[in-house]
């Protein structure tokens, strides 16, 4: 039967009227459905219902088809509802390009239940107007439906430029690993692909092993469907006909901006997440081409996606990657799939479309589709009870300036349902103010709006409506309004404080004013309303001039009638204050010295008392391993009179020379670390410094012992310092100051060229530079306190260590692992709170509850916090009840969180406990936690040793392995007899592992080395392995410079290759010739060229003579000749 006109085909119900085929359809395009609608004239977009019927069609006939190819005119008022499809040939229902929806129907023992493709689909690719996700006329919709006797097939296919929305259906399939629904790419014969779809809110029963959705092209998004299976799958491929891409479409068929999330097993279990298929052609990258969230997965918003509250999205992204905002429970379907689900799915999926931006990307069409609504419905549904400003309980304030957030009480219509809301944000409760207009936001009941530009001390408020199914509006429902405040201080200017008027000055003549500057300082919420400064003799320090306010221009300062001191260093504090009154802490100028012009002044300052050569404050440095680099030190000059203006310092072959480098003005600084030079080995060279006054009178000069330039030049970097510690001798955890940080390290090591001196910084990551940059000290320093520092209470801070040597050359830094801060304030009168759980034991995650020595008590427990003070130590006892402490008393932790207690004398069978307090900064003490408590069972067994290797053997290191079968302490014992004679250093209980690793260094090349190992369980229980030996490697003889290719004869057989080398190559090529002249391979490189022995085909070389070329970048050769054996 064709139809061609617009129509609605009412029947008396399912079961009751029902049309049963009689007639063997021929199965051509145009005689194989049951019913044809097919509109003579698509300019009308007429409605077409066909709705209460049984169709049962004998497997005579497909069902229905919607041809739409007739015209580029989409329609959109088809809807197919409340019918039974028995029975087909094929597929129930095809549809070629129309839009509305299909719901509530049942389709049993079916094929292809649904189809959706193009008769022309070549045409409608090349007038793609892409796929809108989310829209009403840009999808057909499936909702609501049944489908079962699923045995073969697929319920929903997609080819030849089509799309679809399934959702919230009820599928029972039989068939395994059939996938469910497909979305084409393009096929041999002229097949296009699918343009895409979106498949949620599904529940899908029967079968074992379920195939989600076949994705071969287009885009899709695939999200909150269930199944009731043991496997549940998304399969990804490639189909391969890109010659069919239509020279106007935006993009070929290919997957593209597709998205899969949260789709579970049994409504809670995670899903299986994507296969790959065959491929053929390109093929689809996760990360490129699709997404995927797995709740397995941690999502930081560099790759994949993720789901949960708006307020835990990531505020950095990666363009493409996406993530669901929703309030609904994202681990739990219950009540969101199948047909008519009680919660519908609501949310927002934004997509990250560039750097650090996200924007909204997918909303889902309201629920149920608008042509089901109920045209007889004339009264407006309830408006939302409450409206809340903020995303939980209602907030009077909120801190950003470019978002506001709201959620409200769900509205109610009995007739036709809640379609959808809308909302609207003003800065007063007049709508007219709108600060953004009316916006739709489906079934949602919260929002968050972004990119706003709002103003600190106005309030904003939401306003809120309801849409019935039959459209009509509810009245608004205000907020009560959220204040936008300031709570951040604001952020000084990048370039600091500076001395002076312009660019830092180190020092300035003067005898009572002073000049300081600053960059302009940022506040993004409220600006800036001001700066205060002061000066001091310290940073930071106020005793010059106490703080003084200026306005917001002011950016320079000079202040006069002051009474400085002659060779004392000066500093500006600066603070910043914003609109509402807010203050940054202090940033501070590096200092400016004082010198005065004494005319009275006639005689010069004191000749610097020594000139070293090298960064050593102590001793001299009289080798210089570099031909560039120039480094000295001297001892400070005094002027009593005008103080020192400045020192300069020359070069010279000779002592006071200076024909290497002229006299030049280096300052205030007592250091020189100079390159730029061309300095000649064997050549000595000589420092020469004097000192200049206030009045301009010069001392004399200071020459240095002198530094020869060796012939050997140190090209590699010193070791880094071997540990850091913090604080002034043993590693400390916590220091109690406000200014202040001190740290130590270990001498570092340079064979070629010594140590010159270290650089230190602080920061508030191993690592960082953020509190104190990069300062350089003598080599002979090896511990520095750092003060005039601004600290935060409760905060860690790390010292970093860089060695430099003779060269000039840095090491890597070597990072302590912090100390935290706490200071003394007497204004804390609150304890901290009490450690939240002890657990016994040293897992930090379970309870032990039996103890397996009767010598050791273990425990650990959760941090307590302290805002004001901080938490400055622990206290623990240990009992035998939970009220005493007879076993051990009270005793200090430092700011350990577990304990390990050994030398005690327990009795098997008794349980003992832990107890702990924090002690805050004030030296008030929170209430006492207790552990569970554990049970004394003596552990007698030692613990296996298994798998003891020694590998990675050097000349002068190896490293031991080894497995145990339980956590135990690691030693090695060996020498070079039978006896030993060496220990390594155990490991302490507390860091008990069950695989083993310990190197050994310091060993004798060539040397036969006997060892075995040693591992002590908790229990003190200890076991030693059998003896094993190893064999240090020989020495590795250096290799005459006079040799340009090695080894010589060379056998295809050995590892490592052949190496042609020029002593000072620093790039070049190498040829390979035949005894007869013909290029066999050449070769580019560095220092050193290898050759594996093979020819330009990669196929190994006959054995005989061959001749080699190598030649230096700047064109100079040596040739010679190399025999090839095998």
């Amino acid at each position: 039967m064709i139809i061609t006109k617009g129509i609605n085909l009412i029947g008396a119900g399912v079961n009751k009227t029902v049309i049963i085929d009689g007639y063997p359809c021929a199965h051509t395009w145009n005689d194989s459905f049951f019913i044809i609608y097919q509109p003579s004239d698509f300019s009308g977009n007429y409605t077409f219902r066909i709705s209460s019927f049984t169709f049962n069609l004998n497997n005579n006939c497909s069902g229905i088809v919607l041809d739409g190819t007739g015209s580029n005119v989409i329609q959109t008022k088809i809807r197919i509802d409340h019918n039974s499809f028995i029975n087909a040939y094929d597929q129930a229902l095809e549809n070629q390009g129309m839009r509305g929806v299909v719901d509530n129907n049942t389709f049993n023992n079916i094929g292809y239940p649904l189809r959706s493709s193009y008769g022309d689909p070549q045409s409608w690719w090349d007038n793609w107007g892409g796929v809108e996700f989310g829209a009403a006329d840009n999808n057909m919709y499936f909702e609501d439906n049944t489908l079962t006797g699923i045995a073969d097939h697929v319920v929903c296919d997609c080819q030849e430029g089509n799309r679809y929305v399934f959702r919230y259906n009820t599928i029972t399939t039989t068939k395994s690993w059939q996938g469910l629904f497909d979305m084409h790419g393009n096929q041999p014969g002229g097949f296009y692909g699918c343009f895409g779809g979106e498949i949620y809110g599904n529940q899908i029963n029967g079968a074992a092993t379920i195939r989600l959705l076949d994705h071969r092209g287009g885009k899709a998004l695939v999200f909150n469907n269930n199944a009731n299976t043991s496997y549940l799958e998304l399969q990804v491929r490639e189909e391969f006909d890109d010659s069919l891409d239509p020279t106007t479409n935006p993009q070929p068929q290919h997957i593209s901006d597709s998205y899969y999330w949260n789709n579970r097993k049994n409504l809670t279990g995670d899903w299986n997440g994507v296969t790959e298929g065959g491929h053929v052609g390109d093929i689809p990258l996760r990360n490129r081409d699709f997404y995927v969230y797995l709740p397995t997965e941690t999502f930081n918003g560099t790759s994949g996606m993720g789901a949960g509250l708006l307020a835990d999205r990531p505020a950095t992204c990666t363009p493409g990657t996406a993530y669901w905002a929703t309030t609904q429970n994202c681990s739990d379907l219950t009540g969101m799939v199948g047909v008519k689900p009680s919660t519908p799915i609501a949310g927002t999926l934004y997509k990250c479309t560039s750097t650090n931006t996200w924007t909204p990307y997918y909303i889902p069409y309201p629920y149920p589709h608008p042509l089901r609504w109920d045209s007889s419905d004339t009264t407006a549904p309830s408006a939302p009870g409450i409206v809340n400003d903020g995303t939980g309980a209602d907030t009077s304030t909120t801190i950003s300036i470019t978002q506001l957030s709201a959620n409200w009480d769900s509205s109610a219509d009995a007739e036709s349902g809640i379609s959808s809301y809308q909302y609207a944000i003003t800065s007063n409760t007049a709508i007219s103010n709108k600060i953004v207009g009316w916006t739709t936001i489906g079934l949602n009941t919260s929002v968050t709006r972004t990119g706003l530009a709002l103003t600190v001390g106005v309030t904003y408020y939401f306003s809120v409506k309801a849409v019935n199914g039959a459209g009509l509006t509810s009245a608004a429902a205000n907020s009560n309004g959220a204040l936008v405040i300031d709570v951040t201080p604001p952020v000084m200017g990048p370039g600091g404080v500076r001395d002076g008027t312009g660019a830092d000055i180190q020092w300035s003549q003067t005898s009572n004013s002073l000049s300081g500057n600053w960059d302009t300082a940022v506040d993004a919420e409220s600006g800036i309303s001001g700066y205060r400064y002061a000066i001091g003799v310290t940073p930071g320090g106020t005793g010059i001039l106490g703080w003084i306010s200026v306005g917001n221009y002011v950016l320079e300062v000079t202040t006069n009638s002051l009474t400085l001191i002659v060779g004392t260093t000066y500093y500006f504090s600066v603070k910043a204050i914003n609109g509402v009154g807010l203050i940054t802490s202090a940033v501070n100028s590096n200092g400016q010295y004082v010198v005065s012009i004494d005319t009275n002044d006639t005689t010069p300052p004191t000749t610097p008392a020594q000139v070293r050569d090298g960064l050593n404050t102590v001793s001299e440095t009289g080798i210089n391993y570099t031909t560039i680099t120039i480094q000295a030190n001297w001892d400070a000059s005094v002027d009593a009179e005008s103080g020192i203006a400045k020192y300069w310092w020359a070069v010279g072959t000779t002592p006071g020379s200076s024909n290497i480098k002229n006299w030049t003005n280096i300052g205030q600084l007592t250091l020189v670390d100079y390159t730029g030079f061309s300095l000649t080995p064997g050549v000595t060279y000589y420092v020469s410094v004097k000192a200049e006054n206030g009045a301009g009178l010069q001392s004399s000069t200071a020459t240095s012992s002198g530094q020869v330039v060796s012939y050997f030049i140190d090209t590699t970097p010193p070791a880094a310092p071997v540990q850091v510690r913090d604080g002034t001798g043993a590693d400390i955890q916590w220091a109690m100051t406000n200014n202040s940080l001190t740290g130590n390290w270990d001498t570092a090591v340079d064979a070629e060229s010594g140590i010159s001196g270290y650089k230190y910084a602080i920061g508030e990551a191993p690592g960082a530079t953020d509190v104190s940059g990069w300062i350089f000290v003598g080599s002979n320093v090896l511990a520095i306190t750092k003060t005039g520092l601004t600290l935060s209470p409760g905060s860690t801070y790390y010292f970093s260590v860089k060695a430099i040597n003779g060269a000039g050359l840095t090491s890597s830094a070597a990072n302590s692992n912090g100390h935290y801060v706490i200071t003394i304030d007497t204004n804390d009168t609150t304890p901290p709170a009490t450690p939240a759980q002890i657990r016994d034991g040293l897992n930090t995650i379970s309870q032990t509850s039996i103890n397996y020595t009767t010598t050791t008590i273990t425990a650990n427990w959760d941090a307590s916090a302290d805002a004001e003070s901080g938490i400055a130590r622990y206290w623990y006892t240990i009992c035998t009840i939970p009220t005493g402490n007879d076993v051990k008393g009270w005793t200090d932790n430092g700011q350990l969180t577990l304990v390990y207690y050994s030398g005690l004398s327990l009795t098997p069978g008794v349980t003992y406990y832990v107890r702990v307090k924090a002690e805050n900064g004030a030296g008030l003490q929170s209430a006492i936690a207790t552990s569970i408590g554990q049970v004394v069972m003596p552990d007698t067994t030692g613990p296996v040793i298994s798998g003891v290797s020694a590998q990675n053997i050097t000349t002068t290191s190896v490293k031991i392995f080894w497995t145990t079968d339980e956590p135990s302490t690691s030693q090695v014992e060996y020498g070079r007899t039978i006896n030993y004679g060496k220990f390594t250093i155990e490991d302490p209980l507390g860091a008990l592992k069950s695989t083993h690793d310990i190197l050994l260094t310091d060993l004798i090349t060539g040397s036969v080395y006997y060892f075995r190992v040693i591992s002590r369980d908790a229990a003190g229980n200890e076991t030693t392995s059998a003896n094993y030996t190893f064999t240090a490697l020989a020495p590795i003889i250096p290799i005459n410079q006079g040799i340009h290719a090695y080894p010589n004869p060379y056998n295809l057989s050995r590892p490592g290759g052949m190496k042609f080398r020029i002593a000072g190559m620093t790039s070049g090529e190498v040829s390979i010739y035949t005894i007869s002249g013909r290029l066999i391979k050449k070769l580019t490189g560095s220092t050193e060229i290898s050759w594996d022995g093979t020819n330009k085909d990669n196929e190994k070389v006959p054995r005989g003579i061959y001749i080699y070329t190598i030649t230096q970048a700047n064109g100079d050769k040596i040739t010679g000749k190399i025999a090839v054996t095998r």
